[in-house]
Parts: C-alpha cells; structure tokens; sequence
C-alpha cells in the first residue's frame, strides 16, 4: 500500500488556492491507496492562510471600500508581516477569479445602476472571501483517507461572523490556537524517538543558512534537552517539517509543495519527497 504525508501547503492550496489548482492536487492524490493528513497541518492552515484570508475580509468589512482596503494592505506591505501581505494578496487574486465570471447586467441588477465601483468591488470581494473561507473551514478535514496525530493542545476554532466580522478568538487560547499552559501535544509525539529527532535535527542543521532552519535547529536541540513537559508552547511552530519527517514511513512519501525545506527532512527517514503533478 503507497502512503503519502500531506503537508500545510498542500493543504492550502486545495482549500483556498483557485480550483483548477486543486483539481489538479486531488487527481495526484486519488492515486494513493492512502492518504494522510496530520493535524498540525490544520494547525498551520488555521494560524497562517486562513487567518490571512479573514485578515483580508475584515479590512473590506470594516473600510466599506475597495480603494481603502487596498490601501490598507499597501500600508502592511511594508511592514514585516510579508507572509500575510502575500497571503491576503493571494485572496484578492483567487476572489477575482470568480468576480471576473460576473457580468455587468447581474452586478447592475443587484446593486442598482447608482451603486459605486468602489463599494461593488469591496462587496463582491468580501462575500466571495466569506463563502471561501466556511467552505474551506468545513473540508478540512475531507481531503484524506484519514486524519492522524490529533493534537489534544489544539483548538480547533470555526470561524465566525460577529458585527460585520470574522471572528476566531476563543478563551484560554493562544494564536497559534493552543491552549494556554498546556503541554505540547506535537513535542509528545516526537519525544518518543529521541533518536529518530536527532537524526531529523542533523538534517536541518546541514542548511544552517537559512534561518527557518536555524529556529528549527533551536527548538529540536531544546526538546532534545528539556523534554515536552518543559518544551516552550511558543517554539511549537518550529518543530512542524520536523513532525511530519517523524510520522512518515520509512519508503512512504510526503507531498508539498516545500521542496526546499522538505528534501532533507525526508531523506533522513527514508521517505521521498512528492509534489503535484502538473501543479
């Protein structure tokens, strides 16, 4: 039986990217007898591109205006958050994929003959990013053969709409979506081979450049030494590739899109490296 890793990216680009995309990640995957997805996946697609994309629905929400939301984006594109300025610019790219099917006589028909361009095109975007993001949230969990590593640290918070917003808060909850003070579930799991992290350790530390790998680096070396009890809740977002290296089978395969950070990781444990067909 051939058993393949899905990863965040993978993820992502089922759940949010533009159909075609995900027609074509779906195909490559029906070929496998069985497919895996880890919960940290959702974990990652929960803190990082969902959250981006409700990022980029609020700002219509709240400006009221296409130009102004824009001009938010603009103003956040120079600040460090690159990876949400990419993501929420993403959004806007898959949203007007839909919009641009629309005809002018709908949209007139709807809106009125005396509606602003501005406030069409901030509607439009906004109730498209909305449908996106339920829907995305819902399936989650649909994508595989099956779900593996539950994480008991981990909240799984549905998106909600609150006064004109999404809202994804929840009491006791970090924003990674862990709860507070609790003992993470994803070093637990990889504790129980000490040896088989150091080995995945020793593979990220042959690409010391880069300073993701720097921080995964750190925070293997600081479970390796303190153990999960011990283990800080915010370094658990460096120890994810790591994770899905552990959980793979030796001769099994991950797919992503991550080619750079995964190669090594998967080599390590004996398993391959595997990105959609045609993606």
């Amino acid at each position: 039986m051939t058993t393949v890793i899905v990863d965040t990216t993978i993820l992502t680009d089922v759940l949010l990217k533009e159909r075609a995309r995900a027609q074509i990640i779906l195909r490559t995957l029906s070929k496998y007898d069985d497919t895996v997805l880890p919960v940290y996946a959702i974990k990652e697609f929960s803190a990082g591109p969902l959250k981006n994309f409700c990022w980029m629905h609020n700002k219509l929400a709240v400006c009221g205006s296409f130009a102004l939301a824009l001009d938010a984006l603009h103003k956040m594109s120079l600040s460090p958050r690159r990876y949400t300025t990419a993501t929420a610019v993403e959004s806007l790219r898959v949203a007007a994929g839909t919009i641009g099917s629309a005809n002018m006589s709908s949209l007139t028909v709807k809106y009125g003959e005396s509606a602003s361009p501005d406030r069409v095109l901030c509607d439009e975007f906004r109730v498209i990013l909305k449908r996106k993001i339920f829907t995305a949230w819902r399936k989650r969990r649909q994508i595989t053969t099956r779900i593996e590593a539950e994480l008991d640290c981990f909240a799984e918070i549905e998106p909600r709409m609150e006064r004109g917003t999404l809202v994804r808060d929840k009491k006791g909850v970090n924003g990674d979506g862990c709860y507070k003070g609790e003992t993470c579930a994803a070093a637990s799991m990889i504790e129980t081979d000490i040896e088989r992290v150091k080995t995945i350790k020793q593979a990220v530390e042959r690409n010391p450049n880069k300073q993701e790998n720097q921080r995964r680096s750190s925070a293997l070396k600081e479970l390796i030494r303190v153990g999960s009890e011990r283990f800080p809740q915010n370094k658990c977002r460096w120890i994810g590739d790591a994770l899905f290296a552990f959980i793979s089978e030796d001769g099994g395969s991950i797919m992503t899109t991550n080619l750079a950070d995964f190669n090594d990781l998967a080599k390590s444990v004996g398993a391959t490296v595997v990105t959609p067909v045609g993606a």
